[in-house]
């Protein structure tokens, strides 16, 4: 393929333009957000995407519906679904800041119109409102124990950080319960136990100098089956501002825009955070993430797995370095307690979880994959770096309205991963059909 040529022209007015944003940003008091410089080689690796691998568009796959009543919609923008263990009772976390169980399911015809090739089943659900988890907009959610071996729910926030929700049963008070008849005390607590961490700045002769930094975009968590230590990703120093109100005056948090923006900069600043319990402690395991996004901790804990969504890659942090002498995987070397476990996939990935119930020995985990790369970005990819630079520069001074205007391209996707054998496989609907974003 021949070398893509920018024409001076096109340059110089980019150049001339970002000057002069530059200069009115300053100016005006303003503060201005610049790209980084990405070379050819650290871009991220994009798998092709196979157009005949239907394989998500099945019969195994079922859409689930909120059943029609006479209350407010609940399932409104839902995130990360997630099952109780000790009930099989599914929850899931809402763009409202809500925690809603999904029970009594019930088959239902096609509610929209589908393709003759349509081979996905739909049932309805009752919505029950749990607990009104604040003002921010929750996206990862994991069940664990307390001390007294009751069940929680720990959940990431974008605006507040790490959340613990507890007294779940007292919801199971019979079908005709309601948050405004049940007493206060039987309400679960929603708790925020996590909104900052401590970062090691550098050393100073023989003094280590830290600083508080706050939890900015809290986006996935899972919890450790040995320990109980909590793992959430923070994924990037961009945080989402709200969304102007719609017409039924409700606002959320612009999560995509803060992504969007944090792609054009092209600057790690992702991490991947750890809390515990026993101490009420946060420690940063991993930093320099290219947004730090899904989290999942293996069946024996020995190591937890984030996903880098800019990079289009899963990275796994080993937890147990010293006591993998019986481990024939030679690929964590001089100490270094990171790999790739997985560095090219045919879009962005986003949730992550692992099978800990598989009785297969090697660990198989799931990475969703809402989105192929956008033509922007192909775009942006093409042109020479310094030139991508420039322009990505550009693009960063544009108003949240239009950047909210481009839209993900239609796609659903599901990395399976075998994670000693490195095997992976793509579970998808291509044209996003009949799942996507």
């Amino acid at each position: 393929m021949a070398a893509f040529k920018f024409p001076m022209s096109i340059t110089v007015a980019a150049v001339a333009l970002i000057f002069s944003g530059v200069v009115q940003k300053i100016t005006s008091g303003g503060g201005i957000m610049l790209a980084e410089f990405i070379s050819k080689g650290e871009q991220a690796k994009l798998l092709p995407i196979n157009a005949e691998n239907e394989s998500l568009r099945s019969s195994k796959l079922t859409k689930i519906y909120e059943r029609e009543s006479s209350h407010k919609r609940l399932l409104k923008g839902p995130e990360t679904p997630i099952v109780d263990p000790d009930t099989g009772i599914l929850y899931v976390l809402t763009e409202e800041a809500n925690l809603v169980s999904l029970t009594d399911f019930q088959p239902i015809p096609i509610q929209k119109p589908q393709s003759s090739t349509a081979k996905a089943s739909h049932v309805s659900a009752k919505a029950t409102l749990i607990a009104d988890l604040g003002i921010g907009r929750p996206l990862g959610a994991a069940f664990a124990k307390d001390k007294d071996n009751k069940t929680i729910i720990y959940v990431a926030d974008t605006l507040a950080g790490l959340l613990r929700v507890s007294n779940l049963n007292s919801n199971n008070d019979g079908p005709d319960a309601t948050s405004t008849t049940r007493p206060t005390s039987n309400k679960p607590k929603v708790e925020l136990v996590a909104s900052s961490f401590q970062e090691t700045n550098g050393i100073n002769g023989q003094t280590t100098t830290t600083t508080s930094r706050r939890i900015l975009y809290a986006n996935d968590v899972d919890v450790g089956p040995i320990t109980g230590h909590v793992y959430f990703s923070d994924a990037s120093d961009i945080a989402p501002e709200r969304t102007p109100v719609d017409g039924e005056g409700f606002s959320s948090w612009d999560t995509m825009t803060a992504y969007k923006r944090d792609l054009l900069r092209a600057r790690p600043t992702g991490r991947l955070l750890r809390y515990k319990p026993e101490t009420n402690e946060v420690d940063v395991l991993l930093d320099g993430l290219w947004f730090a996004n899904g989290v999942a901790v293996d069946r024996n804990e020995d190591y937890v797995i984030v996903t880098e969504t800019s990079k289009l890659r899963e990275t796994q942090y080993n937890l147990n370095v010293n006591d993998n002498d019986d481990d024939d995987d030679d690929e964590y070397k001089n100490d270094d307690l990171t790999k790739i476990l997985v560095d090219s996939l045919p879009g962005f990935p986003d949730g992550l979880t692992c099978d800990r119930d598989s009785g297969e020995k090697d660990q198989v985990c799931y990475a969703a994959i809402p989105s192929p790369k956008v033509p922007l970005v192909t775009i942006l990819n093409a042109v020479p770096a310094t030139i991508s630079m420039y322009l990505r520069t550009l693009l960063l001074q544009l108003p949240d309205s239009v950047l909210r205007a481009i839209k993900p391209v239609k796609y659903g996707g599901v990395a399976v991963i075998h994670t000693h054998s490195g095997d992976m496989s793509i579970l998808q609907d291509p044209k996003g059909e009949e799942i996507g974003l």
